[in-house]
């Protein structure tokens, strides 16, 4: 009779699991970055905001799942093995990405926080008004810090127009550069509120 090894059984699947989890975060995109925690216990997920106002969310499940005749376990190479493993990761990276994208549209349009264009195409106008509404922190020598602008790659083209049009307007430079300035100002007046614990 064979060994059953299980604390080594254990230790494989903890090294599979921690490689999902490491490949999920990394085809994520921007969501990857985003810090996360692990939730024991719950059926909801609760965000307390910057006002104080709570936000409730219901858990949303991902899966994903292979299955391997048994008759080709013996024949896998350890390659084959990592191929299933990245078709796995890329199922959960699509599907937690596609809730996380769901869910953040949904608060924003909740918090008039988004832009119709209505057909039109993108232009500093509405790349103004969008950083308009974002709130922004900046670093202690004043630039912006934790800034990422996320488009659909079809809107590439469109985003380069509109950088080319801003670099070659002084005025709405001018203009970017005040709001800019208008944001930094505000930075620091919520910087200097701040109730120091100690």
């Amino acid at each position: 009779m064979l060994p059953d090894l299980p604390i080594v059984k254990r230790n494989v699947m903890a090294a599979i699991n921690g490689y999902l989890a490491m490949r999920i975060r990394q085809k994520m995109g921007i969501f990857g970055e985003i810090p996360h925690q692990r939730l024991h216990e719950g059926d909801r997920n609760r965000v307390i905001r910057d006002d104080g106002s709570l936000e409730d969310s219901a858990l949303k499940r991902s899966s994903a799942e292979d299955s391997i005749p048994v008759e080709e376990v013996p024949l896998m190479t350890s390659d084959d093995r990592l191929r299933r493993m990245e078709l796995l990761a890329e199922e959960m990276a699509r599907q937690m990405s596609q809730h996380m994208h769901d869910s953040l549209g949904k608060t924003l349009d909740d918090h008039g926080q988004t832009i119709n264009l209505q057909g039109q195409p993108l232009g500093p106008e509405a790349v103004l008004e969008m950083f308009e509404k974002i709130r922004m922190e900046f670093d202690e020598a004043g630039n912006p810090v934790g800034l990422s602008v996320v488009f659909a790659p079809a809107m590439a083209e469109q985003w380069a127009s509109v950088q080319k049009q801003i670099e070659g307007d002084p005025a709405l430079q001018q203009r970017f550069n005040d709001l800019f300035d208008r944001k930094r100002g505000e930075w620091r007046d919520r910087e200097a509120a701040r109730k120091l614990v100690g």
